[in-house]
């Protein structure tokens, strides 16, 4: 977890409560991947997701076998340095570096205040199922 450093790692610190509850409100909910397209560069995905706070991303992982690799923003490039809106709506393509049957855990990074950031965990999937 990339916890920010003013979060006190003091039990019932008023702080470290408010970070908790935060955590505990998701930004995005009902994430599903659509498509799967692989190619000799990893595997391409797109999908639907209902984000539920106006936070604004920072990044998202992949997770492949415990490592972490990045993802690229096919629509932009880069990651997106906007806020999308709330509500139901598509994302992608994202290209995920990884190989045909691997496991993937993709997680979030947003920023919803200048406390801390907020880390959800969007899916899992294997590469080539769907």
């Amino acid at each position: 977890m990339r916890e920010h450093a003013r979060v006190p790692d003091v039990p019932g610190h008023p702080v470290r409560r408010a970070y908790l509850a935060d955590q505990e409100y998701t930004v995005v909910s009902d994430f599903r991947i659509v498509t799967q397209v692989t190619n000799n560069e990893g595997v391409l995905i797109e999908g639907t997701m209902n984000k539920r706070r106006p936070c604004r991303l920072i990044d998202v992982v992949s997770v492949v076998e415990d490592e972490a690799r990045p993802v690229v923003f096919m629509e932009r490039g880069v990651p997106p340095t906007y806020k999308r809106p709330t509500g139901v709506q598509k994302w992608g393509p994202w290209l995920v570096a990884a190989d045909p049957k691997d496991g993937v855990r993709l997680h979030a990074y947003y920023r919803c205040h200048d406390g801390w950031e907020h880390t959800t965990a969007l899916t899992t999937f294997v590469v080539g199922v769907q």
